[in-house]
C-alpha cells in the first residue's frame, strides 16, 4: 500500500494517495512496524500538503519527524521537516520555519543529498516570500531550481518557478 500511495502522490492523484496511505498505516499498525508507520505518516502529511491541506499535513508531518530520526531515516525526515515548514509558512506559524529549515539543510549538507538540499531551498524561499522579504526568497528560490534543474526534478522546478513569477509581478 505504501508505494501504491507515494506512486499516486507523484502522479498527482491524491485521493489515491490518501486511500492508500491511510490503508498502509492500518497495516503497518496492525504488524507493528515502527519504520512503515514513520514513513506512512510522511507520506500521509506531503500528501495533505499537495492537496492544500495545510493543517492535517502539519499534523502527520510533526508525528513523522521524530519517527522517521528514530528510524534513522534521515533523509525522509529532512523532506518531512522542509515540508514542515512550507506548512508553517501558509499557516503564519513562522517560528517554526527556520528551525526546521537549519534541519534539513544539516541532513543535506552532511549526506551530499541535493534532492533534499533543493526541498529545502525551496521552503526557505517560500519562507522568505510569505514574508515580504523578495530578495532573499529569489536567492533561495533561484539556488533551489538550479539544484533541482540539474536533477531533473520537474515538479520542483514549477513550484520555483511559480513563486518566482509571482515576486516579479509585485
Amino acid at each position: 500500500y505504501y508505494w501504491l500511495g507515494h506512486t499516486h502522490r507523484h502522479l498527482g492523484n491524491g485521493d489515491l494517495a490518501l486511500y492508500y496511505a491511510k490503508r498502509c498505516l492500518e497495516s503497518a499498525a496492525y504488524s507493528g512496524d515502527d519504520t512503515l508507520i514513520a514513513l506512512t505518516h510522511d507520506l500521509l502529511g506531503r500528501t495533505h500538503y499537495l492537496l492544500g491541506e495545510m493543517n492535517a499535513a502539519t499534523e502527520f508531518l510533526k508525528k513523522a519527524i521524530p519517527m522517521l530520526e528514530e528510524a534513522g531515516r534521515s533523509h525522509e525526515a529532512g523532506m518531512s521537516m522542509s515540508v514542515l515548514s512550507i506548512c508553517a509558512s501558509h499557516t503564519g506559524e513562522f517560528d517554526l520555519c527556520p528551525a526546521m529549515f537549519q534541519s534539513a539543510m544539516q541532513i543535506a549538507v552532511s549526506q551530499e543529498d541535493l534532492q533534499l538540499e533543493s526541498i529545502a531551498q525551496h521552503a526557505l524561499g517560500k519562507f522568505h516570500f510569505f514574508e515580504g522579504n523578495w530578495s532573499e526568497a529569489l536567492h533561495r528560490l533561484h539556488k533551489s531550481n538550479s539544484i533541482a534543474g540539474r536533477m531533473g526534478e520537474r515538479i520542483v522546478e514549477g513550484f520555483n518557478l511559480f513563486f518566482i513569477a509571482q515576486i516579479s509581478f509585485l
